[in-house]
């Protein structure tokens, strides 16, 4: 069993054509798609071929599983009796003709063995909807330089798409992943779907790259999607939008990078690449699908125990929570945002309190030392004490500082002093609350 790191991104000077692979051509056997529509007719033929290969050596009851979970006929995958004999000597044929310069034609896989296709560069469309795959594939450092349709492929074993790179779209929907499949350093730079995709094995998009086109919809479609085992998107760059999860049955096992930048081991070990950030900062994004995905990782996450991975979604959460609606139903969220940083800050509650402190105490200072109009009838003993005093005790009334310390001073404020010692009074409640939200988090006080 090989690891999921195993492969490494290769130049394209040393990928090979995918038409000297055995499996291309056996998979496109009478002809490859050309230009950007497709020919259902050349599709068709070529699945009907590459099922009849596929199917030879499954059990019956295989066959009819992968034939209603791939939507097609059950006899599909055991025409190979009465097509064997023509496949083989059309596979001859059609590999001679792509490769003339070759003296030996290799024969015709075999259904059981591995097949590699890794180390190709595929510059026609690849079309495997509803393709059957009966054996372990290997498409690591594979490059995808026109449109990759693996809709409704079922792959039985397992199926590796290490540090492959589709430069078109992408589409996995309505796949079924027996066993494992790892996209480990895969890159995505347009429109990758995994929509509706069952993984009945583990899944690893672990370092894996989304770039795809900046718009108000997500470039990596994952809605519906069952991973019935634990997945794995650690280190993935999603550069530009948030995966949408809408629908999809994540494993209570699945991890998720909880910050934006790589750290510092991160980049030592070769994890991440400096100057990429895992999550976009400003993304154009729908922002009501964007924090469905948070809220979606957030649940994942807590179900995990990990407190602060799970508020880093929370506050994202929050953040695209507060551009939905109006302006009366994003303030709330606004307001926390700028107050507290959704509860996971420390500072900016205590900076707050200090600036609300800091304007009482000016302007009590400044009448209690009577140099502004109104002054005290009487002189006051340390003004500067008691402004201090005064401007802490508004903003914690519930100790009763100032009932029983400055009751007096307190009486005899003027009414716009009042005023100032209500308006500490009520902002400094939800300044102290965030405050507390703040230690909370940061503390585990749980």
């Amino acid at each position: 069993m090989r690891d999921e790191s195993e492969a490494q991104d290769v130049p394209r000077s040393k990928l090979k054509p995918a038409n000297e692979n055995p499996w291309y051509v056996l998979m496109t056997l009478y002809g490859e798609q050309e230009g950007r529509n497709i020919d259902p007719e050349l599709h068709e033929a070529n699945r009907k071929a590459w099922n009849a290969w596929a199917g030879q050596k499954l059990s019956d009851e295989i066959c009819a599983n992968s034939a209603k979970k791939a939507g097609i006929e059950e006899r599909e995958l055991s025409a190979w009796g009465n097509c064997g004999t023509q496949l083989r000597l059309k596979f001859c044929e059609e590999y001679s003709k792509r490769n003339p310069n070759v003296e030996k034609v290799p024969g015709l896989p075999e259904p059981n063995m591995k097949i590699t296709c890794g180390d190709s560069v595929f510059s026609k469309t690849v079309d495997l909807r509803k393709f059957v795959i009966p054996s372990e594939i290997d498409l690591c450092s594979a490059r995808f330089e026109k449109d990759a349709i693996f809709q409704s492929t079922v792959f039985l074993s397992e199926a590796w798409f290490s540090h492959a790179t589709f430069y078109e779209s992408a589409f996995f929907n309505s796949a079924r992943f027996i066993e494992r499949a790892v996209f480990y350093g895969s890159m995505y730079f347009k429109r990758c779907d995994f929509v509706e995709v069952i993984f009945e094995g583990s899944a690893s998009f672990e370092r894996c790259y989304f770039e795809g086109v900046r718009s108000r919809k997500s470039d990596a479609y994952f809605y519906g999607c069952n991973f019935q085992k634990p997945a794995t998107f650690r280190n993935a760059v999603f550069r530009d939008t948030y995966p949408d999860f809408a629908g999809a049955e994540l494993h209570e096992k699945t991890s998720f990078t909880a910050h934006y930048d790589p750290l510092e081991i991160e980049l030592d070990l070769g994890l991440a690449q400096r100057g990429n950030t895992y999550w976009p900062k400003k993304t154009m994004q729908d922002p009501e699908t964007a924090r469905e995905t948070c809220a979606t990782i957030r649940h994942i996450l807590a179900k995990q125990g990990l407190p602060e991975d799970e508020h880093f979604f929370f506050r994202r959460e929050m953040h695209f929570a507060g551009q939905i609606g109006s302006i009366w139903q994003r303030l709330p969220y606004l307001l926390f945002g700028l107050f507290s940083d959704y509860g996971h800050s420390i500072a900016r509650p205590a900076l707050w309190l200090a600036g609300l402190w800091a304007f009482g105490f000016v302007a009590f200072w400044g009448y209690l030392a009577g140099c502004c109009v109104p002054a005290p009838l009487e002189a006051v003993e340390r003004p500067m004490g008691a402004a201090m005093g005064l401007s802490f005790s508004n903003l914690f009334p519930l100790f009763g500082f100032g009932r029983t310390f400055l009751a007096a001073e307190l009486a005899g404020l003027p009414a716009v002093l009042k005023v100032i010692s209500g308006f500490q009074t009520v902002f400094s409640v939800p300044l102290l609350f965030f405050l507390g939200l703040g230690l909370r988090q940061r503390f585990r006080l749980r």
